[in-house]
């Protein structure tokens, strides 16, 4: 697992270190800075240049190598992001985000698939799938959503305890509405890091549309067991690798 901060610092945590029974990961060893764990990829001028400008960072798996994806916003800074191949240290033109309405990337142990979430007028959460084409992001320009955004995240009943997803909009009328800022799925599950709390649920409640699905809340402090804890906010990308 890959967790890089906002100020630039890379958490790479070992295979089995996160515990999905009791929902714990454990961070057993400091942060390295990003200058000294991928070196190539912070001394890259156009890096240099988009690093206070990034709109989504996210780690992805294709056919070809493990990557760090750094997008920006280019309707708004007309500049395209870059993608760096780990397994390479290679440095490629990456993808801009093109649309008006901020999205938040869910990185996928899956090859070359990720989600996203979009929050709507009504701070409603939809749910959306991008791919790449060929299984390869080396030679792909750009990636498309797969659903449009029309997957919207409800709550199953009043307790608020269980979600399901509902076509375009939820017919009980009971929305989620988290403040989801990052968040990444492995082994199945959903972690979506709020500003308090950390969601925790099962990745079916996407592909079985109509059925509930549990929710589990996890405060920050009892979710990272670490050497240093990582305040809420402060996760850019999150992974497994």
């Amino acid at each position: 697992m890959l967790l890089i901060t906002k100020d630039f610092y890379v958490y790479d945590v070992p295979i089995g270190s996160i515990d999905t029974a009791i929902n714990k990961l454990y961070l057993r060893t400091k942060p390295i800075p990003l200058s000294e764990k991928y070196p190539i990829l912070y001394q890259n001028k156009n890096f240099q240049y988009i690093k206070n400008r990034i709109f989504n960072a996210f780690i992805m798996t294709d056919i070809n190598s493990e990557w760090i994806c750094i997008t920006t916003w280019y309707t708004r800074d007309a500049i395209r992001g870059i993608n760096y191949a780990i397994d390479t240290s290679e440095v490629y033109r990456g993808w801009g985000f093109e649309g008006d309405i901020p999205e938040v990337l869910i990185s996928t142990d899956e090859i070359c698939v990720y989600y996203s979430l979009r929050r709507h007028e009504d701070y409603s959460l939809h749910l959306n799938t991008y791919k790449c084409e060929g299984n390869d992001i080396r030679n792909h320009q750009y990636i498309d959503p797969q659903n449009n955004y029309q997957f919207a995240i409800c709550h199953a009943d009043d307790t608020n305890t269980n979600i399901t997803i509902e076509w375009n909009y939820c017919k009980s009328g009971n929305p989620v509405r988290w403040p989801v800022l990052k968040g990444f799925v492995t082994d199945g599950k959903f972690y979506l890091f709020g500003e308090y709390y950390i969601y925790i649920f099962d990745e079916n409640v996407f592909h079985k549309q109509g059925v509930p699905y549990q929710v589990k809340n996890r405060s920050y402090n009892y979710f990272f067991n670490c050497a240093g804890i990582i305040p809420p906010g402060q996760v850019i990308s999150s992974s497994c690798k």
